[in-house]
């Protein structure tokens, strides 16, 4: 890996997470502070805002990655794709505000959210404006992760200042919604410097079918993947969407660090399948799939052991519905992991968008089906398993498309040596099968992480590990 691709990589992580780390870092305050019910009112909305902010922007980040990628070294034809796909997002978005506004004052449904809905268009309005796409393309993410450490810092500050009981639920809301704003400017204001935005250089004609062709992909992706908060909270309660959103918490932080990595490594592997260097790609495709196989596999045991320890420190009391789901949702560290080195790096590089498609109406149909069998039996948990099937499902049909255009095969035997290997985990919870505090969780911990230094120094060797320590031991 180049020295310019580990800073991007190293700043992608810190941006990645960041997007995730200081949520959490205010959730067990405001989940104990807000209670079950409003912290799923919360959720329950933003599901319903993220609709909206997904339709207003159909395939303009994924398409925009690429194009950006391909016309950074062109100043004129980069000013014609920022101008055509910012002028596109916000044409939609004008559409959206007018469809949410209608909707919250005539829909029986959406007018009991009435407050919550309408600072949502907050959300709504700015995302047009955030442009994360244009800085990925680019390969600068500096100063975007700078600003964004600031304004998420002065979040977590408002959090604890201004949400101090249950009746804050929407100061909350709010604060939610401010922080994309402000980063949203942020962005907008230093985009000035790097690219120009002109009226004439609009092209939608252009860039109008692959729009539309990248966000048929992500509105049919969001079928099984976002749409089981918004329908749960549809048929059941916002009880139940507290549960199931509680029970990712944690999986969406782990799961930023594999997104981190694998956007940094997008215009990287579209670069070399435009040069047609197979040896190279072999090689990403391996290391990216040791890094997984190494990382997520111990993690998704850990968490399946202690599910009700950490449940309970990210939400404390009420919450021991989301433990369950909380333990199928993990499962998916491995299979979205994978899903994003073979479908976001290597399928979305090619021309050919046609399995990207269908892959993502596989995920759809199975993903709606599963909702309307199981949520309602099986409320948060049957959101869990429903999101789980589709994503196995997709991981095993885009292994097919994976070996038809790279000639790649999938490491099978190596995936299942690590789990065979990381099973040691399982024996220390049962001879240590804590779930508070104590000196004797401590202790299993401690085993835990001596043997995974073990297992990826002398059994698996990697790399990256076996620096550390050596570094570690030099010291």
């Amino acid at each position: 890996m180049s020295t310019s691709l580990k800073k991007n990589f190293l700043y992608n992580i810190i941006l990645t997470v960041g997007n995730y780390i200081f949520p959490l870092l205010v959730y067990p305050y405001t989940s104990r502070v807000l209670g079950v019910v409003n912290i799923g009112i919360c959720n329950y909305v933003d599901s319903i805002i993220n609709y909206f902010v997904l339709f207003s922007a159909l395939g303009v980040g994924s398409l925009g990655v690429r194009e950006v990628a391909r016309a950074k070294e062109e100043g004129e034809r980069l000013d014609k794709v920022f101008s055509t796909l910012v002028f596109f997002n916000v044409l939609l978005t004008i559409f959206a505000v007018i469809l949410l506004v209608a909707l919250t004052y005539f829909v029986p449904l959406f007018e009991s959210y009435k407050d919550y809905l309408l600072i949502g268009i907050l959300k709504l309005v700015m995302s047009a404006f955030l442009v994360e796409w244009f800085y990925q393309g680019i390969s600068n993410f500096k100063f975007v992760t700078i600003r964004s450490l600031i304004v998420r810092t002065l979040y977590v500050f408002g959090v604890f200042l201004f949400v101090r009981t249950k009746d804050d639920a929407l100061i909350y809301y709010f604060l939610t919604c401010l922080m994309v704003a402000v980063n949203a400017i942020y962005n907008w204001l230093y985009s000035r410097k790097l690219v120009k935005m002109s009226f004439r250089s609009i092209n939608l004609k252009l860039y109008l079918v692959p729009i539309l062709s990248y966000g048929l992909y992500r509105i049919l992706t969001s079928m099984y993947t976002t749409f089981n908060v918004t329908f749960l909270g549809t048929v059941t309660s916002d009880i139940e969407v507290g549960y199931f959103t509680t029970a990712t918490k944690l999986y969406t932080i782990i799961m930023s660090l594999f997104t981190a990595f694998t956007t940094v490594m997008v215009p990287r592997v579209s670069e070399l399948v435009a040069k047609g260097d197979r040896e190279s790609l072999v090689s990403i495709a391996n290391k990216t799939f040791n890094a997984v196989f190494s990382i997520s596999i111990p993690l998704i045991y850990i968490c399946y052991c202690y599910a009700s320890l950490i449940i309970n420190i990210i939400a404390g009391e009420g919450y021991e519905g989301a433990v369950i789901p909380f333990q199928i949702v993990m499962i998916l560290l491995l299979v979205i992991a994978l899903e994003q080195i073979i479908i976001q790096q290597f399928l979305m590089a090619i021309t050919n968008s046609k399995c990207i498609i269908v892959l993502s109406s596989l995920g759809a149909v199975i993903g709606l089906l599963c909702n309307f069998v199981l949520d309602v039996p099986l409320k948060s948990t049957g959101a869990a398993i429903s999101w789980a099937i589709s994503e196995v499902a997709i991981l095993f049909a885009s292994l097919f498309y994976f070996k038809k255009y790279y000639s790649i095969q999938f490491p099978f035997g190596r995936m299942v040596k690590y789990c065979v290997v990381y099973a040691p985990i399982l024996v220390v919870f049962f001879l240590f099968p804590e779930q508070e505090i104590t000196w004797k969780l401590v202790f299993s911990l401690v085993l835990i992480l001596l043997w995974f230094i073990f297992v990826n120094i002398k059994i698996i060797p990697n790399e990256f590990i076996q620096s550390l320590a050596n570094r570690f031991l030099k010291k």
